[in-house]
Formats: C-alpha cells, structure tokens, sequence
C-alpha cells in the first residue's frame, strides 16, 4: 500500500509506504511547517515495535523539541525537552520496571522508579520543586504557588486495587514563612488528606478531610460521584498571618490571633461546613487601600447562615466600623443584620470598591446606621449616613502642553469658543 494526501494546518504532505507481507513493515512520512517526521512501525504477531522520531511539537505554551518514542510489545520508552520551561522528560518501562526523570533545572527534579508487575511498588521523589521558578507551560500549570516542595508520592497495591499515599513537605516563602505537611492516601474505594501547618505564632493548624472514589489502573479509572459523602474537621489557634497567603488575593494581607474549630459535610458537590471563628487583635491591609486595626471577630457558621456576633474594626483616622447579624446562605432562610459607621473614612472604604488612585482621591469621614433585613431573594437596606466635609481632587489631564480647542463653524459664522484658560 503506497499514497499521499495533502492537507492545510501546518501539515503539508504525508505519505505512507507499507507493502503487504509479514512482518509488515510501515513508514509514515510528513512535513509539519516544512520540518521531516518520520513515524515507522513493524506489525509482526511475534514482536511488533513502534518508533517516532518528532523534531518538534509546540502546543499551547508547551515547545516540546527532540521528542523521539519507541514502543515494543515488552515495553516502551520516552524522551522530551520542553524549549520554553528548560525542562527535560526521560521514562523507560517494561513490563515489571519503570525509571524516570523530569529535570526542571534550577525549579527542581522529579524521579520515579520502582516495579509495575502484578504488585505495584512504584516511588516519586519530589526534590526542591519550585513551581514559581518555572518557564512556559509549567509556569502556566503550577507557578502559582511560591514555595519549595519535597517529599514522596508512592504507588502500591495491584493494578486493579492500587493504592497511592503521599508524603509532602511544602515550605511556603512568605513573611513570615510557612511549611506545610501534607499526607493524603487513595485507594480504590476511598480517598483521605491530612494537612497541618507549622509556623511563627502557630499554636494548632491541622485541616483533615475524607470522600468515597472509584480508583483503578486496569482499566484506568477515577471517579468521584457528586452525591458522595464528604467528611473532614479543621482547627486553627494561632497568628493567621503566614496563613493569609494561602487565601487572600496580592496586595492583602492580615494578621491577628484567630481560633477556628469546624466540621466538614455534605457532599462533593456542595460541601457544607459547621462551626465557630474569633479574631483578636486583628489587622487587614491592601497597598494603598484599606488599613483596618484592632478588627474583632466573633462569628458561628452553619450550612444555612453565618451569624456575626460582633465584628468591629478602626481604620486608619480613627473611625471604626460596627457588624453584627444573620447572613444566610440559602434562598428561603431570613437573615438580618446591622453595619454601624461612626466617622469612618471614606478613602478606605472606596478602596474595596476602586482603585486605589480613585480612593486617594476622595478624603472625609462618614457616619451611618445601616439595617439589612430580608432573605438572599430580597434584602431591604435602610438607616441614616452622614458625612462631614468630603473633598474630591481632580487630577490634572492635559499633560505638559494645552491643547487647543476646535473651531466650529455655523452658518458661516465662527462660534465665540470660551478660553481654555477660563475653563481651567
């Protein structure tokens, strides 16, 4: 069998020689944005092989060069770089051995080894991975996290029941910095994770959680179904500012003494927690925006509502702010609550709503006595603000040259046009 077809999409020619006699052997050439790929295979009912040879492949923001396959009816190899990231992938398995190796360089490495018979005994070690150090698609995948990760993932059981357990120290770089021990276990009917941090004026942070799976390796599968149960707890006594990190957007940050206690349930798909939180002495702060002092928190959680007992705050003139009531969660339960304002300043307010140019921009304080009743379907707000003096700053547009104003002709007639220096 011999032809030839032509295509667009950057493939410009394939042709394909296969004479028909065992062993069959079969060549498969191509050009792919003017560069040869040659994919050539032997089907042998005795001993079939596959070879690829593939100069590159750029996918997304992957650019994967020198990416050369074989496969064998005893076992397979792969080898890659990818040019954007620096990275480099080499695996080898046969039927009861699998090494491997992805170098990332200065990002760190992962290799994996171990035996892939009817008993599984298959390691991955995790060695300085750092995914903020990435280049290119990684970076993309991974790069949020700014950390240093080491630690082992471990594959056991059989390949119809497997079992995988990890073990991993995660150091987070912030200020002040963080490590988080993360064990988790997935087997072929249940998956658990344990997680506790360590930290400056840490006491307790540990968060655990449980959910029903379909795990398998013959054939591939892992599922998890909507309705399964999740169970879990956290608990948290400490400083939460090497926390805030984890949770909060750039550019925040917050500090104070904090005790959580809560439960996890529901489902997979809508998880449901119940529980308390206090905050003392807190302090949350946005880069040129809010700078709320001495906030204290008093506030229980359930499915339905959140009730705040006390929220109180000082901004940074000196106005504090006042919260407390029922927020619920679901349409038909009533909530209720109340917001308090006296002599808040507006700047630091504006800036949870703007930029933090626009919120500089406007300075004076107000006052309010604000009530929110209703259910999530229709809230009602009313109440009483008052404001003292506010002053707005107009920033100055035009630059280092004035510019001059159109003429406009009527009838003829030039129009009297203001000066612009009056207008300014």
């Amino acid at each position: 069998i011999s032809g030839g077809v032509l295509e667009e999409n950057g493939i410009d020619t394939v042709y394909l020689d296969a004479p028909l006699q065992w062993p069959i052997p079969l060549t498969l050439t191509t050009q792919q944005n003017s560069k040869p790929v040659v994919l050539s295979a032997q089907l042998d009912r005795a001993s079939p092989y596959l070879d690829l040879n593939l100069p590159s492949i750029d996918w997304d923001a992957f650019a994967l060069r020198d990416i050369s396959a074989q496969i064998r009816d005893d076992g397979w190899q792969v080898k890659a770089s990818d040019k954007n990231s620096g990275a480099k992938l080499s695996v080898d398995a046969n039927n009861t051995d699998i090494t491997g190796m992805l170098d990332v360089g200065k990002a760190g490495s992962i290799t994996v080894n171990g035996k892939t018979d009817t008993v599984l005994d298959v390691t991955a070690t995790i060695k300085n991975f750092q995914p903020h150090l990435l280049r290119g698609g990684l970076k993309t995948t991974l790069g949020n996290l700014r950390g240093i990760i080491n630690g082992n993932l471990h594959l056991g059981g059989s390949p119809v029941t497997p079992v995988l357990k990890a073990d991993l120290d995660i150091k987070i770089t912030g200020r002040p910095p963080l490590t988080l021990a993360v064990g988790g276990n997935v087997s072929s009917t249940l998956a658990n994770i344990n997680v506790t941090a360590t930290g400056k004026g840490i006491k307790t942070a540990q968060a655990l959680a449980e959910l029903p799976v379909t795990f398998s390796l013959s054939p591939f599968t892992f599922t998890v179904s909507d309705q399964a149960p999740l169970s879990g707890s956290a608990k948290l006594e400490g400083d939460v500012s090497g926390l805030a990190p984890l949770f909060l957007p750039a550019g925040f940050s917050v500090s104070g003494m904090a005790k959580l206690d809560a439960s996890l349930g529901g489902t997979a798909k809508q998880p449901a927690a119940t529980g308390s939180t206090t905050l003392t002495g807190g302090r949350l702060r946005q880069a040129g925006g809010i700078d709320l002092r001495d906030i204290s928190l008093n506030a229980a959680f359930t499915p339905d509502k959140l009730t705040l007992r006390a929220l109180n705050a000082k901004d940074n003139p000196g106005g504090t702010i006042k919260l407390d009531g029922n927020i619920a969660n679901q349409r038909a339960y009533p909530a209720s609550a109340r917001l308090t304002l006296p002599k808040t300043d507006l700047s630091g307010l504006l800036a949870t709503a703007s930029d933090a140019a626009t919120a500089q921009a406007v300075k004076g304080k107000i006052s309010g006595d604000l009530s929110l009743d209703g259910t999530i379907n229709r809230y009602t707000l009313k109440g009483d603000l008052t404001s003292q003096q506010i002053d707005i700053a107009i920033p100055e547009r035009f630059g280092d040259s004035v510019p001059q104003l159109n003429i406009v002709e009527r009838r003829g007639q030039k129009s009297a046009a203001p000066a612009l220096s009056n207008i300014l």
